[in-house]
């Protein structure tokens, strides 16, 4: 072989490395952590936090004295007066268009435990629209894990692919000096070129794939990556199965049932008696006293007690309860359903882990033993024992086996990650 030839391709492959190595790797946490900072459930978690402080602001309220300012102007056909005449006194009518402004004072003591309840029913209100925010990002997790798995096979699929292009580069720079020592023919060295091309192909459709993965991952994270960036895999040998079930789903649905509690307690709180003080300080014509002709201002002060007994026959607290109770019973349906269907999903989940960790073991024995036989296979090809075309085809073989290890090893770490996303633990 020519030696500046080697000692080119040498060069260029050792730098490719180093710069492969000097690339920082993307880590699939990296990613959901970009996602969700990036997309709208941050603010909508905002949001909704500045709405239940607003709803508590106004909840808090009903502790504050009401005041208003109420006026009233009238006139009528006929007021109150005294027939019966009294010697030495003149009871003159009340004037018969009348006015007031009045200064209405309304402060609860005890409200039946309803703003108590109205706040912890915002409070679980606010609950259940975080765990749909929650929700809607565990399904951003899975497209991204999807996406990030899919690139991450393509760059260990593409490794092997160019490590057998430097195999086969290193045959047509020997077959160049062998065809120009007249010891080989053209076609053997054509045959090479064409394996070349082969690989480019399978290269080019790999980078196209690999680009329109990134495009969506870079859509969803607001991420500018190309194709150059590597998809780190971690090693997943520490497994272990869990019933610690806590995916979204389920927080939603009992984040629901809280609200279901809490929407009870406030319609007992509706229907509870209650008791307020109440005052009225006025200015008008007349006054108090109806008698008097004379603008004049007067103050009232008292007591307000209400029960609401209406409900003993209506039944409206009893069937709005009943309401409720119909949909706790249905939530708890789909809870045990959902909860049925997604251990099932666990089991079918874990099984695959454990097939895959199986076949793992499997492709590692066979890619040993298939490297070791084309050592002499490569003896027996040097030798002329048989032909560049099986040689090619048990080199290929080699690659396939290592392509076959990738898949299965990018799939279990895939199927870890999906079986935590199942859990609801990540």
């Amino acid at each position: 072989m020519n030696g500046q030839k080697l000692f080119f391709f040498l060069a260029i492959n050792l730098f490719g490395i180093a710069l492969l190595r000097a690339q920082h790797p993307v880590k699939l946490e990296e990613l959901f952590e970009k996602a969700i900072s990036q997309g709208t459930s941050a603010n909508q978690s905002q949001l909704i936090n500045q709405a239940l402080a607003i709803n508590q602001k106004n909840a808090n309220a009903n502790y504050l004295p009401k005041l208003s300012i109420n006026g009233a102007a009238s006139y009528q056909t006929d007021v109150t007066s005294f027939k019966v005449p009294i010697p030495g006194i003149e009871i003159l009518p009340p004037f018969k268009d009348q006015y007031k402004v009045t200064l209405d004072l309304q402060q609860n003591i005890y409200d039946g435990g309803s703003t108590t309840a109205l706040k912890k029913f915002n409070s679980a209100n606010s609950k259940v629209e975080l765990a749909k925010v929650e929700h809607e990002n565990t399904q951003l997790k899975e497209a991204i894990a999807q996406l990030y798995y899919s690139a991450a096979l393509i760059d260990r699929q593409k490794e092997n692919i160019e490590a057998l292009k430097r195999q086969v580069t290193l045959k047509i720079e020997r077959f160049e000096d062998l065809l120009q020592l007249g010891t080989t023919t053209k076609l053997a060295l054509q045959q090479l070129q064409t394996k070349i091309m082969e690989l480019d192909q399978q290269l080019f459709d790999l980078k196209f794939k690999k680009n329109g993965i990134i495009s969506g991952i870079n859509l969803l994270t607001g991420l500018s990556l190309t194709e150059e960036v590597n998809f780190e895999i971690i090693s997943m040998d520490d497994f272990s199965p869990s019933t610690n079930l806590s995916r979204t789903e389920l927080k939603l649905l009992q984040a629901q049932q809280a609200l279901l509690s809490n929407s009870t307690n406030l319609i007992k709180s509706k229907y509870a008696p209650k008791l307020a003080l109440v005052g009225t300080l006025g200015y008008g014509r007349p006054g108090l006293n109806f008698l008097a002709r004379d603008f004049d201002t007067y103050g009232i002060l008292g007591l307000n007690l209400k029960i609401p007994i209406e409900h003993f026959y209506t039944k409206g607290m009893s069937n709005e309860l009943r309401l409720n109770d119909i949909q706790n019973l249905r939530i708890n349906e789909q809870i045990e359903q959902f909860t049925t269907a997604q251990n099932v999903k666990l089991t079918s989940q874990e099984n695959e882990i454990f097939r895959l960790q199986s076949a793992i073991v499997t492709d590692t024995e066979i890619i040993k033993m298939k490297t070791e036989m084309l050592v002499v296979i490569e003896d027996q090809f040097t030798n002329g024992i048989i032909t560049q075309r099986e040689y090619l085809e048990e080199l290929e073989q080699v690659t396939l086996s290592k392509n076959s290890l990738a898949l299965h090893e990018v799939q279990l770490a895939q199927a870890i990650i999906q079986y935590q996303l199942f859990l609801g633990t990540l």
